[in-house]
């Protein structure tokens, strides 16, 4: 069976018309006000946890959107296509992703005609899938799926990048 992914934006609570429901006040709860990513109708904890926590550091809504839907393409490949789709979370897609599962994911954007995407494209998710794997090590100690370095900027701002999964040039 697929596994299905999706985006889904919060919504609005209306906090009367609850209680107007239930005869009672509602509880109070904590509503998240980024996207979040829900495969098979259940919550992913770790991808919606990283994305509220990316839009309470920088609330831009078109960046946490897109960062979501590269988020949620990566969690599909890695279920539907590489069967990393076991039923507990902690052992399923991005934490049980190796590096050849990865390498698998990069060579399907960069060079199969039918998924392929553009290099820029490619930056993007690239972006995305290293932020969030370096969140997975620091918060649940997921080991790497690649090689990771780190580099000064001019700027002498420390950075990381992953050398073996540069998007494709022309030759």
């Amino acid at each position: 069976m697929r596994s299905i992914v999706r985006v889904v934006r919060p919504v609005g609570i209306d906090r009367d018309r609850i209680a107007e429901l239930l005869g009672d006040p509602p509880l109070p709860v904590e509503h998240v006000d980024s996207p979040s990513i829900i495969v098979d109708g259940r919550f992913h904890t770790a991808a919606s946890r990283w994305l509220r926590r990316k839009y309470s550091l920088r609330p831009v809504e078109t960046t946490i959107r897109s960062h979501a839907h590269r988020l949620a393409s990566y969690i599909a490949y890695l279920r539907n296509e590489r069967g990393l789709d076991h039923p507990e979370e902690a052992l399923a897609d991005v934490f049980a992703a190796t590096e050849e599962d990865l390498n698998a994911f990069y060579r399907s954007r960069q060079f199969t005609e039918e998924t392929r995407v553009s290099s820029a494209s490619w930056r993007g998710q690239l972006s995305t899938i290293k932020q969030f794997h370096e969140f997975l090590r620091e918060l649940y100690d997921v080991p790497l799926p690649f090689r990771l370095t780190t580099f000064k900027t001019a700027g002498g701002f420390t950075g990381t990048t992953a050398p073996d999964l540069r998007p494709r040039t022309k030759v």
